[in-house]
């Protein structure tokens, strides 16, 4: 658990806790300290007016940092953290543009961490919404994915959540041609 506590009084108060609570994540060493500084940071993701202060302490790098890693709670919250964010279109465009980041949370839909795999599920889902063009809906709609979301319906030992989001994102965007080619 964190040691340093913050309160935030106001909102003009804000910017700056963020930024300790990025600059908390960023040089901590105790795991358990930043996933607890992670997931404070993808509860503020959810409140769109904290959406510009994200952007300028640069959380969205840590969420897609997290991702990458083994930690599965860092990964969750990072996954959260995303998923919460990328209906800002700054945010959305900054992760579709990081190849390694989309394959990263492509991987997590197959996970065995029921969080993360509905984090990641939904992060895409988020993404394909805001999609206006075919391009970026290629982009996120690989053959990859679909195999991912197809072994997390042959695995009948996962939760239930996670293989009906599996089932709706296969019929909505793989059982017609044209959304797949």
């Amino acid at each position: 658990m964190s040691k340093n506590r913050y309160v935030v009084d106001t909102k003009t108060d804000r910017p700056n806790y963020l930024q300790q609570l990025v600059q908390e994540y960023t040089v901590s060493t105790d795991l358990e300290a930043k996933q607890q500084v992670l997931a404070n940071l993808a509860n503020f993701a959810y409140d769109p007016s904290n959406y510009a202060f994200l952007w300028d302490v640069y959380a969205i790098d840590l969420f897609l940092e997290a991702i990458q890693g083994e930690d599965q709670l860092l990964k969750e919250f990072g996954l959260g953290g995303v998923a919460n964010i990328c209906t800002d279109s700054q945010h959305r465009d900054y992760v579709l543009s990081k190849p390694s980041s989309l394959r990263a949370i492509t991987a997590c839909v197959s996970s065995n961490h029921t969080e993360c795999s509905i984090n990641a599920m939904t992060t895409l889902l988020l993404l394909l919404i805001s999609a206006t063009d075919l391009s970026t809906r290629k982009h996120l709609l690989t053959i990859d994915l679909e195999r991912r979301l197809r072994q997390v319906l042959a695995n009948p030992t996962l939760d239930i959540r996670v293989r009906t989001m599996a089932q709706l994102f296969i019929t909505d965007h793989y059982s017609h041609p044209q959304d797949a080619s």
